[in-house]
């Protein structure tokens, strides 16, 4: 039997996460003076597996609020020093459909943008990210124990802003989710760095209690990561 929990995330509780998807229904198009770029930020109803700890999907109306609120930028590669455009300056619009968060905006007339248009145009930047928070989640855990598999659905986020990117941020999901257990556990998943073999005299000891050293720190080292892990998921972030 599944196990359903729905949470709002406090304050205290919140991380900033990317999360990214390939450029999807991307347009390209100069009108004028305008250099225009259109497409999706975000896709819904899209399982993606998080560096094989749990399975996250965008729900429907995840950004309607925050894309009301807020003053959402385009920068590229989640690079604030090379905005590209800004809702409060009326060239990013940003609105929810039926298949997740649309943009369009009209680049800024600066170099890095000139760059973007012309990178997204040729199609050697094929990927958009997009930096938020997490407001209100749904996790459901299906199986128990070492079988236990764990979903996150995303009902609400605080959307900070959207980023054409070379490789869509989901690649990087893994070092994301361990970059948040350091931070949280630091002496947990931190521990002492594995002995190597060089840095062993050889005349203290022999070639197989060298070899056991290693072994025997690498499970504890596992031992840590996963424990980290497992606290990571109680706190359904």
């Amino acid at each position: 039997m599944p196990q359903i929990q729905k949470k709002k995330v406090s304050l205290s509780e919140r991380i900033e996460f990317c999360r990214g998807f390939p450029l999807i229904e991307c347009r390209a198009e100069q009108t004028g003076t305008d250099k225009i770029i259109t497409g999706y930020a975000a896709v819904f109803d899209s399982p993606t597996d998080i560096g094989g700890w749990f399975t996250e999907t965008i729900r429907r109306g995840a950004f309607k609020k925050t894309i009301t609120e807020f003053d959402q930028m385009m920068l590229w590669a989640h690079d604030t020093n090379f905005p590209l455009a800004r809702r409060s300056s009326e060239n990013l619009k940003l609105r929810e459909d039926e298949k997740g968060l649309w943009f369009e905006a009209r680049l800024n007339n600066t170099s890095w943008a000139n760059d973007a248009y012309e990178a997204i145009k040729n199609r050697d930047v094929q990927g958009m990210s997009f930096g938020f928070e997490v407001l209100q989640v749904l996790w459901r855990q299906e199986g128990e124990g070492d079988n236990a598999k764990f979903f996150r659905d995303l009902l609400e986020v605080k959307l900070w802003e959207i980023s054409p990117v070379v490789w869509p941020a989901f690649d990087d999901t893994s070092v994301d989710a361990r970059s948040i257990l350091a931070a949280k556990f630091p002496k947990i998943f931190t521990p002492e760095p594995i002995t190597k073999p060089d840095e062993v005299h050889s005349a203290d000891h022999s070639e197989a209690e060298i070899e056991e050293k290693i072994r025997q720190e690498s499970i504890q080292r596992n031992a840590k990561f996963r424990e980290a892990q497992l606290r990571f998921l109680e706190l359904k972030l």
